[in-house]
C-alpha cells in the first residue's frame, strides 16, 4: 500500500471512528471498482463494534443488481452478501421495521452527529441528505471516479452537479466527409466491426440500422447533429458500464474506418412502443388477449427495476414517456432512446410536459439538471398510466385545456380513500380501477399528485411486489380484482361484492411487514419470502437476524435490540376473570328478581369465591 493510500485509510478510519452507527446505501457498491473498500468497512465495523444498518430497500436493490449482465457488478453484490452474513454473525448488523427505505432512515437520523451515512456522491441518498434541513450526520461519499470523501452536508453539496455543462467549445459540430449508409462498415475502439444492414427507423437526430450482429443495432447521427458535447456525453455513457437486459444503452461509440465518430451501438429491442399498446382496455387486449391486472403489475415492476438500476449508477432517465418503452410479445421490456439520459453535468435535453413536475413546467429541458425528486414524479405518472390502462393521473371530467395546467394546480381527481366515489374521474370505468387498487398504492399516488409528496421509487416497487403476491395467491383469474378495467355500466364493486378489498387491502401489511425476512439474502444470492423468489431453506442464524427488531433512538443515537416480550401470566388472567364473575354474582344477589332458592345457591357460590379470591 502506497503512503497516500495509507494516509487515506487513516483519515477515513479516524473520521468513521467518531460514529456509533453506519448506514449503508446500496449506491456505494455500484461506484466501486472492486470489493476491497466495502470489505475494509465491514471489518472496521466488526473490529470497533460499530453497528451497521441496512434497510429492506438495500436488499431489494441487491435483488436487482444480481440480475445485471455485468459480471463485475454481480460479483460485488454477491460478495457484499457474504459480508452481511459476517457482520450478522458478529452482532453488528442491525435493522428496524420502521425504516425500510433510504428516505425514511435519512429523515430519522440526518440530524444525528454520531451517525455516518455511506453512499455515492451522485446518489439519491446524497440528494436527500443535502436537501434535508439541519443535516449534522457524517457522510462518507464515493465519487464516480472512485475518490473517497469524508463530508459534512456543505462539502457533499459541492460534489453534486447542479449546473449544466455550457462550454461553448463543446457545441462545435464535428465534420464528416461521407455519412455511413446501408452496407457501410464501422468499428469500435476495441476493434469490433459492424456492417449496417437495414434501416429500422429515422428521426430528427439520426437513423437506426440493423447490423450483422443480431444482438445490436447502430444509431448513426445525421450530418451536423454530432457535436463535441454529444461525443463527450457518449464517452461518459461508454465508461459507465450499464449492462442490464432490456436497457438499450449506448455501449460503444462507432467510428468510420478513418476514425471519425458517427454514432453508437446498443442492444436491440423487439416489440411495440408502449404508447401504441396502452390506449384503453381494448387496445391492450388486442396485443395481449390473455392479460389480467397482475400482468400490469408485472410490467410496472420490470420497468421500475430498470429505472432503479440506472439510479444506483447515478443516471437519471429524464425523458420518461411511453414512447420510449418497448414491450415484446413475451412481455419483455426495453428502455430505448437512452442517449438522452442525464449523466454528470450533461442534461437530458428532451421531455414531455405531461410527465414533467410542476416545478419544471415551462423550462427548456436542456437548461437545467433534473433531480431524483423530479424523476420520481415522472415515474409515478408512468406507473399510474400502466395500472389505469393508458389514462393520465390528471385526466378528468371538465378539466383544464391541458394536462400541464392540471399538474401545475395539483388537480388530482381521485380521493385519498380508495373506497370513496370518484365523481371527477374520467369516463371509462377508471373510478372502479381506483376502487380495486390497494389503499397503500392509492396513498402513494395521492400524496404524489395531490400533496406533492413523492415517496421513494423503491417503496413503490415493494408495494407492487406485495400487490403481485396478493393477486397471485389470493385472487382467482376471474375475480374482479384481476380485471383490467370496468365500463361505466358495471355495478358498484363494493356494493355487490361481500369480499371486496378482503385481500387487496392486505398489501399494506405485507409491504410494511415487521419481519425483514422477505429480503434477507441467501449465500446463493437468492431470496426468501413472498416476492417471487424461491423459498429455499435458510439457516437458523438467518432466521434469527430476519426476525430481530432493533430500537434506533434518534435522540442519543443508540441502537438496541428489543427485549423479547414476556408472556402474560395465566394466573393473573384467571384472577381477573374470577373477580369479574364475583362482581356479577354480587349484583345478582341484590336483584329483586332472584327467588329464595336461587339466592341460597348463589350465596353459596359467592362464599366459595370469597374464600378463593379474598382468602375469607
Amino acid at each position: 500500500m502506497s503512503n497516500s493510500s495509507k494516509e487515506l485509510v487513516e483519515r477515513v478510519y479516524s473520521f468513521l471512528e467518531k460514529a456509533d452507527l453506519f448506514v449503508w446505501d446500496f449506491s456505494i457498491l455500484m461506484t466501486m471498482d472492486n470489493i476491497e473498500l466495502i470489505n475494509w468497512l465491514a471489518h472496521m465495523a466488526i473490529k470497533n463494534k460499530k453497528q451497521v444498518f441496512v434497510s429492506k430497500e438495500f436488499y431489494r436493490c441487491y435483488s436487482i443488481v444480481v440480475k445485471s449482465s455485468s459480471a463485475e457488478q454481480r460479483e460485488i453484490a454477491q460478495n457484499t452478501n457474504a459480508l452481511l452474513t459476517l457482520m450478522k454473525n458478529n452482532s453488528v448488523l442491525v435493522s428496524n421495521s420502521k425504516y425500510q427505505t433510504t428516505a425514511s432512515i435519512v429523515k430519522a437520523l440526518h440530524m444525528n452527529p454520531k451517525v455516518a451515512f455511506l453512499c455515492a456522491s451522485n446518489s439519491e441518498a446524497a440528494e436527500l441528505l443535502v436537501s434535508s434541513e439541519n443535516t449534522q450526520a457524517m457522510i462518507l461519499a464515493i465519487t464516480q471516479e472512485g475518490k473517497l470523501c469524508c463530508c459534512n452536508k456543505d462539502k457533499l453539496s459541492e460534489l453534486i452537479d447542479t449546473e449544466v455543462n455550457n462550454d461553448k467549445k463543446n457545441k462545435f459540430v464535428l465534420p464528416i466527409k461521407e455519412m455511413p449508409k446501408i452496407g457501410s462498415r464501422l468499428k469500435t475502439d476495441d476493434d469490433r466491426y459492424f456492417v449496417l444492414v437495414d434501416e429500422i427507423s429515422s428521426g430528427a437526430e439520426g437513423t437506426v440500422y440493423s447490423t450483422n450482429d443480431n444482438r445490436y443495432v447502430c444509431k448513426v447521427f445525421h450530418e451536423k447533429q454530432l457535436s463535441v458535447l454529444r461525443c463527450k456525453k457518449l464517452k461518459f455513457f461508454e465508461n459507465r458500464q450499464v449492462r442490464y437486459d432490456g436497457i438499450c444503452w449506448p455501449e460503444k461509440i462507432v467510428y468510420t474506418m478513418d476514425g471519425k465518430p458517427v454514432g453508437y451501438i446498443m442492444q436491440r429491442a423487439y416489440g411495440r412502443e408502449m404508447s401504441k399498446i396502452f390506449d384503453g382496455e381494448e387496445s391492450i387486449l388486442e396485443y395481449f388477449p390473455q392479460w389480467k391486472r397482475i400482468d400490469l403489475v408485472n410490467l410496472s415492476i420490470k420497468i421500475l427495476e430498470k429505472f432503479i438500476y440506472l439510479h444506483l449508477l447515478g443516471i437519471k432517465v429524464g425523458d420518461i414517456r411511453p414512447q420510449n418503452i418497448v414491450i415484446g410479445n413475451d412481455a419483455s421490456v426495453y428502455l430505448i432512446d437512452m442517449d438522452s439520459c442525464q449523466i454528470e453535468d450533461y442534461p437530458c435535453p428532451f421531455g414531455d410536459e405531461d410527465f414533467t413536475p410542476a416545478e419544471n413546467q415551462g423550462k427548456a429541458f436542456d437548461s437545467f439538471l433534473r433531480t431524483y425528486r423530479n424523476e420520481r414524479f415522472s415515474i409515478y405518472v408512468l406507473v399510474f398510466t400502466i395500472l389505469f390502462l393508458g389514462a393520465h393521473p390528471y385526466a378528468q371530467k371538465n378539466g383544464a385545456d391541458t394536462i400541464a395546467e392540471e399538474i401545475y394546480a395539483h388537480s388530482f381527481p381521485y380521493p385519498l380513500n380508495s373506497k370513496e366515489k370518484c365523481p371527477w374521474a374520467p369516463v371509462g370505468g377508471y373510478d372502479r380501477i381506483w376502487n380495486i387498487t390497494p389503499q397503500s398504492i392509492c396513498t402513494l399516488f395521492y400524496n404524489c399528485f395531490k400533496s406533492d409528496e413523492r415517496a421513494d421509487i423503491v417503496e413503490l416497487l415493494m408495494m407492487l411486489d406485495s400487490y403481485k403476491n396478493i393477486l397471485k395467491t389470493k385472487c382467482g383469474p376471474d375475480s374482479p380484482e384481476m380485471k383490467l378495467g370496468f365500463d361505466d355500466s358495471y355495478d358498484d364493486y363494493y356494493s355487490q361484492q361481500n369480499t371486496a378489498g378482503r385481500y387487496i387491502n392486505n398489501v399494506v401489511s405485507v409491504a410494511q411487514d415487521t419481519s425483514s425476512s422477505s429480503y434477507i439474502p441467501l449465500n446463493s444470492g437468492q431470496y426468501i419470502g413472498n416476492s417471487g423468489y424461491p423459498n429455499n431453506s435458510v439457516s437458523s442464524a438467518y432466521n434469527t437476524v430476519a426476525n430481530q427488531n432493533y430500537n434506533i433512538n434518534v435522540s442519543n443515537n443508540t441502537v438496541q435490540q428489543k427485549a423479547p416480550k414476556k408472556k402474560k401470566n395465566n394466573v393473573i388472567l384467571w384472577v381477573i376473570i374470577l373477580v369479574c364473575i364475583y362482581i356479577l354474582i354480587t349484583f345478582a344477589m341484590i336483584s329483586s328478581y332472584i327467588d329464595d332458592g336461587s339466592f341460597l345457591a348463589i350465596k353459596s357460590i359467592v362464599e366459595n369465591f370469597n374464600s378463593l379470591i379474598l382468602g375469607g
